[in-house]
């Protein structure tokens, strides 16, 4: 098979021209109480939080050390019936499901640990994916962002979406595999083979810190 040529197309050729400091920022997605909390909706629902509890433990840490060489920008699902779309309106009430991540209530503010600080970007969704009917993809290119590393939860669900629509919206998607969780570590494995193959890379948190500190400034 005779290789496909390139030419002097402008794409980075190495991880670390794919994670550079000045073109990455870190999405947080997702990590509310009812997503993770031991009294949030998905413990209520049955499902074992403890991956996103580990998780959680894990990205703050990550989150204190990537402050120093990227931006970071959390992801904050608001899901109250009125401005969802109406898809989302009708798989909840055909598959019988209790709102979650209502305002007002302890469920939707963000799991302990996980406050944006000043510095942070905050972007409201009200569906699964980050770039849906958001200004996300507006803030990202006047920053001039090209690479968006996806961390939080549910890794097949709201992780998923974002990385594709990242993907789609001509961005260079990475996801540390230590970094995003959802209840059912088949699931977890599945999604993440998904993303590595077809829209990003799959790499340890430590690979991408490992990088931001050889491009100190």
């Amino acid at each position: 098979m005779t290789p496909l040529e390139f030419g002097d197309r402008d794409y980075p050729r190495t991880f670390a021209e794919k994670v550079d400091r000045d073109h990455t920022v870190v999405l947080v997605v997702d990590m509310q109480n009812d997503f993770c909390a031991p009294d949030g909706y998905v413990a209520k629902q049955g499902w074992d939080v403890q991956p996103m509890i580990a998780m959680a433990d894990r990205l703050r840490r990550f989150l204190d050390a990537a402050r120093s060489f990227v931006r970071i920008v959390h992801v904050h699902g608001q899901y109250e019936p009125s401005f969802m779309p109406a898809q989302m309106v009708e798989r909840l009430q055909r598959l019988g499901i209790p709102p979650y991540c209502q305002p007002g209530t302890p469920g939707i503010e963000f799991y302990p640990g996980f406050e944006p600080r000043p510095e942070d970007l905050v972007i409201s969704k009200r569906t699964f994916s980050a770039f849906a009917h958001t200004e996300l993809d507006f803030l990202l290119r006047n920053l001039g962002v090209r690479t968006v590393v996806v961390t939080g939860t549910f890794t097949n669900v709201c992780v998923d979406s974002t990385a594709r629509d990242a993907y789609v919206n001509d961005y260079y998607v990475v996801v540390p595999e230590d970094l995003t969780a959802n209840p059912d570590l088949e699931s977890q494995r599945a999604a993440l083979r998904t993303l590595g193959h077809f829209f990003g890379v799959v790499v340890p948190s430590s690979d991408l810190l490992a990088v931001w500190q050889g491009q100190r400034r």
